[in-house]
């Protein structure tokens, strides 16, 4: 479906109550409209009550609910489990097979799919299992990010065992993962293999 998204819109305290942000928000949809779009897209944590009011008063709807996890050391117990035929792919493959999820599945968030991959420095390391891909980088010594996390499986077992892989590989680092999943495509998995649910998320948002 041919839409926009809105990236970032803020302002600073002494312009709220002003009607600016609503005077953006109206502008961009008709622009967006006049251009054609079928479709305006965002995401918008929960715990900003004002935002969301903004929004759902100027019809965007929330589609999914996009948590944060994180799983600390130590992932020992994880060594057992894991033991899954890992593919590692390069770039070029995980951007294809990622290209090929987002044809598949409605509504993955743009931060966890090929165009926003593309432009990780430095750039992840991609596994694949069976129905499931993901892509995460070291941040520092003591984290690994995980930036994408897709199984084109409902069951979601394949990502299940590439997380606890993971986590039988991170060591000493705390295994984290923005707030940008979706419970349906990995969040599930994810809680299997015992990571925490972060209580800050945000919502994707569409207005038709």
């Amino acid at each position: 479906v041919p839409r926009w998204r809105l990236a970032v819109m803020g302002a600073v305290p002494a312009a709220r109550g002003q009607g600016a942000a609503p005077a953006l928000l109206d502008d961009l949809i008709a622009r967006a409209t006049a251009a054609g779009q079928q479709a305006v897209e965002l995401e918008c944590f929960a715990q900003n009550p004002r935002a969301l009011a903004l929004y759902t008063g100027r019809g965007f709807v929330a589609r999914h609910a996009l948590h944060s996890y994180a799983k600390a050391p130590p992932h020992e117990a994880e060594a057992e489990r894991a033991g899954a035929a890992v593919r590692e792919v390069g770039t070029a493959v995980a951007l294809d097979w990622l290209a090929a999820a987002a044809r598949a599945i409605d509504d993955l968030p743009l931060q966890v799919t090929a165009p926003s991959i593309s432009g990780l420095e430095p750039a992840g390391t991609a596994w694949q299992l069976g129905t499931a891909q993901v892509v995460w980088t070291s941040a520092g010594a003591d984290r690994r990010v995980v930036h994408s996390l897709v199984d084109l499986d409902p069951a979601q077992r394949d990502a299940e065992r590439l997380a606890r892989q993971l986590c039988a590989t991170a060591g000493e680092s705390t295994v984290v993962v923005p707030p940008l999943q979706r419970e349906d495509v990995g969040g599930a998995a994810l809680q299997r293999a015992g990571f925490e649910v972060r209580p800050l998320h945000q919502v994707w948002m569409v207005r038709t």
